[in-house]
């Protein structure tokens, strides 16, 4: 158990929600000068400290005493309710997010190297990590471009991805509770005069990089639509309707989602008039190379 008196000065100017990262100077696994040590103050129990040493996996609590002098900043302050639905209301991801991946912890690394991510990706992306509930940070962008001459897009929502195997999933925050959170992928100009324009519908952020990637400088020119799940939303669907063919690609990991893969080609051909494919057989595509990719496209756009 680390004893985090050490840092009194830092526990005292930590705000609800807050976190801080310092070092461990007395690291059991080592000496710490890249400040593994995450001292957090969670916004529903601001009473406590909470430190994690991502240098030793170490753990520590210290207790506040609400009724010291200056027990901790902002004390008196009531925390603020923010409406989401206020489209006057700046949205933006949490404080504290740590976008400079070689500074995550090891959790954090093994994940993004499973899901497919290298580095440069991440940043382009604004892939983060939330030490303040130990979660990769995924924002939800309402469309992104293959180039960035299209100006800042639009942040509509974010989702927080564990890292342990304890509470859910994803905590998701939206901009707007009226519109179900999607992403539309865009590439740029093609490149050549053959390539057939294709359409692909995934379920979460990585792998719609991993089929943007793989369609890069290939015989696709490929939109990508980013569903967030596995709901039929006919407004989602209908961001992307001009293609020559298209192809729902889920995660493929129970019988619910090969049902919803249906419905959601369903929905997806009334809508657009193309022919929609279903990839059933494969993982999800952020778990594959850019190889088998392009090998999994070619099968169901050239049959």
């Amino acid at each position: 158990m680390i004893d985090l008196t050490e840092w009194s000065s830092e526990l005292a100017n930590l705000a609800r929600g807050e976190s801080v990262r310092v070092n461990n100077t007395e690291c059991p696994a080592g000496q710490d000068s890249r400040r593994r040590l995450y001292l957090t103050r969670p916004a529903g129990s601001p009473d406590v400290v909470l430190g994690y040493c991502h240098n030793c996996q170490d753990k520590g609590v210290f207790n506040t005493d609400p009724n010291s002098h200056g027990a901790y900043r902002q004390f008196d302050i009531p925390i603020e309710v923010v409406n989401l639905t206020d489209h006057d209301t700046d949205f933006g991801e949490p404080p504290g997010i740590e976008y400079d991946v070689v500074e995550w912890p090891s959790e954090a690394i093994a994940w993004r190297i499973k899901a497919g991510l290298d580095q440069e990706t991440c940043v382009a992306m604004g892939i983060g990590y939330d030490p303040s509930t130990h979660r990769i940070y995924l924002p939800t962008w309402d469309t992104l471009y293959e180039t960035d001459d299209h100006g800042e897009p639009e942040l509509v929502g974010y989702q927080l991805r564990r890292l342990t195997d304890r509470g859910p999933k994803y905590l998701t925050a939206v901009k707007d509770r009226e519109h179900q959170p999607s992403t539309l992928m865009l590439p740029g100009t093609p490149t050549k005069v053959d390539q057939q324009h294709i359409a692909v519908l995934v379920e979460d952020l990585a792998s719609g990089t991993a089929i943007a990637r793989a369609c890069i400088n290939s015989e696709y020119h490929a939109e990508v639509v980013v569903n967030y799940g596995t709901k039929v939303t006919p407004e989602v669907l209908a961001r992307c309707t001009h293609y020559n063919k298209g192809l729902v690609w889920l995660d493929n990991d129970s019988d619910h989602v090969a049902d919803q893969a249906h419905k959601i080609a369903k929905v997806w051909r009334l809508l657009s008039g193309s022919y929609v494919a279903i990839e059933s057989e494969r993982s999800d595509p952020k778990h594959l190379s850019e190889g088998d990719i392009l090998n999994a496209l070619a099968e169901h756009m050239n049959g």
